[in-house]
This record gives structure tokens, sequence and C-alpha cells, in this order.
């Protein structure tokens, strides 16, 4: 039982995790993206 809840808390992390760095990664794309907008805009 303990051991269930244990793994439960781990893939609840991990999905966290993950949701996390894909909203890390697409706030980096959207930076990168704006930026050579501005540029490109110069």
């Amino acid at each position: 039982m303990v051991d269930r809840w244990e793994m439960q808390k781990m893939a609840d992390r991990w999905e966290v995790q993950k949701m996390v760095d894909r909203w890390a990664v697409q706030k980096m794309v959207d930076r990168w993206a704006a930026s050579k907008e501005w540029m490109l805009g110069c």
C-alpha cells in the first residue's frame, strides 16, 4: 500500500516536472521568436 502510494507520488512529481519543462521550453521559444522578429523589424 505504502509502496503504491510512493510510486503514485513519484509519477505525479514526474508529470509535473514534464509540464514545467515543456512550459519553460515554450517560453524560451517564444522569447527567441520575439527577439528574432524584433531584429528583423529593425
